[in-house]
């Protein structure tokens, strides 16, 4: 049951430093750790610089005009490639794809070498494609890495791919001719070889110690500075008299004048190496051309006697424009989404079978080459992981608590929260979006599901232009009807491509409102007849709100035109409660505003209104008003009876449900989320002529009150009917219609007690000079600022074999007919019973972090951790809280990862070791000397 945590945060870790197998999570982890870690590494670790590990480091390779002489780009160069360059590979992030790799040579001490002595030859140099002289003085001065023997391969660039490849841009020269501009690039897969370069460079040149005159001349390779990073450079021309050097970054193709102070003799590696940078020409207008951005390039013929190529460039960029030729092939068409408007309706183009190998090559050995190396900007286009697969999306908000996305894929036409990103493929950028809007103003039809459930093929064809589409752009608004096959269903315009902001489409909000087979809780109660359900992808919205509002501003004094109704607002109240809202009323300096994700109304000052970002704007609504089945039609004079009250446990208890419709009933029933599935209406429809105890009287929950104490969970109640239930269809439930007594009702509301360590009573170690202890987990031990294991005391022989019976016990509990189905989720600090994934077997846990669905719990009588789904876990009973004999013992004497590693191996076959145990003051650890360490580690 052991998994290492990383030596960093302690979560669990993923990755290992390929050297000293050193356990991290992430190279975030790794990097805040590096401090530590280099002292107890290997020699030069074969991890790629720190500072392409981070994206806030300090040092970053910049290249600017300083000392130009002329033709010299401003530029600007960071350790991270902007628009999705590759990143260098890093053991720590490629995981089990770097398994099989072929080992790194290891740079010796003499590839660090300054050349600094002059070898006396007779040898000419090697020109490769510069043919150069020394001067007549120093014609016996030679380069030693520049010999017959050892050809410069710095002057030879690696040769450019075949066909179409992704370059990056780095220098862009000043443009004599308008249709032809000449640039140096490098190919996309060298640019991670390349910063390694660098950074051997910087690391190993002295520059205290400038390079000697006479190394300088035309054709001499040096390395010059260019901000405060040195970079391979070739001499073109130098001044004794001025003791200047013209150079040009053969990696980059700058141009600059550097004092002869500044320029140093270069190491053997800067030889070795070709040059990473050529020169290009390309013609036609290509857009904007930005240091360190990407294109797509082919090289056309063979190398021009000026020194450069000739390339075509391929289109990088997703089609705006609608696609008229398509649409006018007939293709048929499907409707992904309807607007709660009835006006607006999403449609898309089948049959475009190119986009499904998307979802392969992103999950290819090549995916790395994809990476944003920092997050790009807001309605950038990506490639979204989603629980489809990966689509092409536009990046609507950027979650960074959560470390999530928000993307709408313009190929599937809905918002969802995506984990990863990254670069679109260049050849999947190219074809058109596949979903389109259209709307209508049509008084006797309606975009609605209603109204197109029927069809069996939909077309649309294109009409003559109206006065609604007169003298607007021909490509993006125009005047077309549906059709089933040549029936005439409605008028339509296509007034956008729809790029997923809603604005385009003149609506406020997204809706994605829970329907039939959607797992829902109830989040506001109205009467029993009438209740608002949420999905329960909103769960996460109260994390989103409070991460959030630190980002929204307050409207301003004079803008009571923003502050109308229908307007959408983000609602931080004096009791901590933040949410999002419509405007239903306005009065005179207090807003009627409507939870959307709940459903509850509440009165609100106008201070605590403020304006919601991106990301709070494009959530989805998943939140509906329904009318619940068999409850909606019951007469009776009891307003206040028990099946209200039941309805308002629920909601304070988020019971889970599984909506359910028919087409015999009207109204929505709700399912519990057992094995059973028993009918939420059906319990509740004999407590309707039951009456229940009327609550003590409470001040209602009111934002424009100063209430001393903190409001209700349940909010006031507020009757409202503008939204009609939603309408579902599903087949007819198998059993009949019959009335339960309520006590199946009651006991699925009754909420028990969360227990938690506080309510656990751990079973001491007696502390002396040969304490005898049980190692029941030794994975804390690689933790070098505090190593520890997780121990019971062996002495206590009574209790070892008394928990073994206990221990049986909570697998014999939960695989019992009593115990609970479907799940469960724990708070967190909660205690809670728990299935190990290795053996199956259940055991005893206490919660300590969740994600979704997904929570990470540490086994209380073992001490490890480990990421448990929801659906294996159950609550903790009473019965089940016999005493622990779990402790944290920290190991005295270990210092390096070597000496842990071979401690924590002899536990595995001994994992009973005897030590001077004392107990740490004012802690429940313990702190232990054990007899012979140095034996067991040396």
């Amino acid at each position: 049951m052991s998994e290492l945590p990383c030596s960093k945060c302690r979560q669990p870790g993923k990755f290992y430093c390929e050297r000293c197998l050193e356990p991290y999570c992430s190279s975030d982890c790794q990097v805040g750790d590096w401090q530590d870690h280099k002292s107890r590494c290997f020699k030069i670790p074969n991890l790629i610089p720190m500072h392409n590990l981070s994206l806030k480091s300090d040092t970053s390779f910049r290249r600017s005009h300083g000392g130009s002489k002329e033709n010299i780009n401003d530029t600007k160069r960071s350790n991270c490639n902007t628009f999705a360059g590759t990143k260098a590979r890093n053991p720590i992030e490629c995981g089990e794809s770097c398994t099989g790799a072929k080992p790194k040579k290891l740079l010796q001490d003499g590839d660090f070498t300054l050349v600094t002595k002059a070898v006396a030859t007779s040898t000419p140099i090697p020109t490769a494609t510069v043919d150069v002289a020394p001067p007549k003085n120093v014609s016996n001065i030679l380069n030693s890495v520049i010999t017959a023997e050892k050809p410069a391969n710095w002057r030879m660039h690696f040769p450019p791919p075949n066909g179409y490849f992704d370059a990056i841009i780095q220098f862009v020269e000043e443009a004599d001719q308008a249709n032809k501009h000449f640039l140096w690039v490098t190919d996309i897969k060298y640019d991670g070889p390349l910063r390694k370069l660098l950074a051997e460079i910087n690391r190993n040149i002295n520059q205290q110690e400038p390079c000697k005159a006479e190394l300088i001349y035309p054709g001499a390779l040096v390395a010059a500075p260019l901000g405060k990073i040195l970079y391979r450079a070739e001499v073109l021309d130098c001044s004794a008299q001025a003791q200047k050097a013209d150079v040009r970054l053969i990696d980059y193709g700058n141009e600059l004048r550097i004092p002869y102070n500044q320029l140093f003799a270069p190491i053997p590696i800067m030889a070795n190496l070709n040059a990473y940078a050529f020169r290009v020409c390309l013609r036609g207008d290509c857009g904007p051309l930005n240091i360190e951005s990407v294109v797509t390039i082919k090289i056309v013929g063979q190398k021009h006697s000026e020194g450069y190529y000739n390339v075509e460039s391929k289109e990088k960029s997703i089609p705006m424009e609608l696609p008229v030729e398509l649409l006018t092939k007939e293709k048929s068409l499907t409707v992904v989404k309807y607007f709660v408007d009835g006006r607006h309706a999403l449609l898309r183009l089948n049959g475009n079978e190119d986009l499904n190998s998307l979802d392969e090559v992103l999950n290819s050995e090549q995916t790395i080459q994809y990476e944003f190396e920092k997050v790009p900007s807001e309605g950038t286009f990506v490639a979204a992981r989603t629980k489809h697969g990966w689509k092409r999306a536009r990046l609507l908000a950027h979650w960074e608590k959560g470390h999530e996305y928000l993307v709408y894929a313009i190929d599937e036409g809905f918002i969802t929260r995506s984990p990863q990103i990254k670069r679109i493929p260049s050849a999947f950028l190219c074809h058109p979006m596949q979903v389109f809007a259209v709307s209508t103003n049509s008084v006797e039809y309606m975009l609605s599901e209603t109204m197109l459930a029927t069809v069996k093929k939909l077309s649309i064809q294109l009409l003559p232009a109206t006065s609604v589409t007169a003298g607007k752009d021909s490509k993006t608004h125009l005047s077309c009807a549906l059709f089933e096959d040549s029936r005439k269903i409605v008028d339509v315009v296509i007034a956008s491509v729809f790029t997923g902001c809603i604005k385009e489409l003149d609506i406020d909000l997204w809706y994605d409102l829970p329907g039939p087979g959607s797992f829902v809780t109830v989040s506001h109660v109205i009467t029993f007849k009438e209740v608002y359900i949420a999905a329960l992808e909103t769960r996460d919205y109260d994390k989103i709100f409070e991460a959030e509002h630190g980002k929204c501003i307050p409207f301003n004094a004079g803008a009571s035109d923003e502050l109308k109704k229908d307007a959408i607002v983000f609602v931080c109240d004096p009791h901590g409660h933040k949410y999002r809202g419509q405007i239903i009323e306005c009065e005179a300096n207090s807003y009627r505003i409507k939870n959307i994700d709940k459903g509850a109304e509440f009165s609100v000052d106008r201070k605590y209104i403020f304006k919601p970002t991106n990301l709070i704007r494009y959530l989805p609504v998943r939140c509906s008003l329904i009318k619940l089945m068999y409850l909606s039609t019951v007469p009776t004079p009891i307003a206040y009876n028990k099946a209200l009250t039941s309805l308002e446990k629920c909601m304070e208890n988020a019971a889970e449900f599984e909506v359910f419709s028919d087409k015999e009933n009207t109204g929505v029933d709700l399912l519990f989320r057992t094995k059973e599935r028993q009918s939420l209406c059906k319990k509740l429809l004999p407590l309707v002529f039951d009456a229940a105890d009327m609550p003590a009287t409470a001040p209602l929950y009111d934002n424009t009150t100063q209430q001393q104490q903190p409001p209700p969970e349940v909010p006031k109640r507020v009757v409202v009917n503008e939204r009609a239930p939603v309408a579902m269809t599903l087949t007819p439930p198998n059993t009949p219609v019959t009335v339960e007594p309520p006590q199946a009702a009651a006991a699925a509301v009754i909420s028990p007690k969360i227990l938690t360590l506080d309510d656990l009573e751990i079973i001491p170690i007696q502390c002396g000079e040969n304490a005898e202890l049980y190692t029941l987990d030794a994975t804390s031990i690689v933790n070098l600022d505090g190593p520890y294991i997780t121990a019971a005391d062996f002495s206590n022989k009574t209790y070892l074999r008394k928990l073994e019976t206990s221990l049986a016990s909570v697998a014999e509990y939960c695989n019992s007919p009593k115990a609970p189905k479907g799940g469960y989720a724990p708070k967190k600090m909660e205690l809670c019973l728990s299935v190990f994934a290795d053996d199956g077997q259940w055991y005893r846990a206490m919660c300590i972090d969740s994600q979704n669905d997904n929570f990470l719990v540490l086994f209380l009588d073992y001490g490890n951790l480990s990421k448990v789904s929801k659906k294996d876990i159950m609550p903790m009973i009473p019965d089940l809280m016999f005493p622990s004999n779990a402790n944290m013992v920290y190991i005295e004497g270990i210092k390096t990862k070597e000496q842990a590693l071979k401690f924590a191996k002899s536990l595995q076959t001994n994992p009973i070791v005897k030590a001077h145990v004392t107990q740490i003051p004012e802690s429940d650890a313990y702190l232990a000397k054990v007899h012979g360490l140095d034996t067991i580690i040396a």
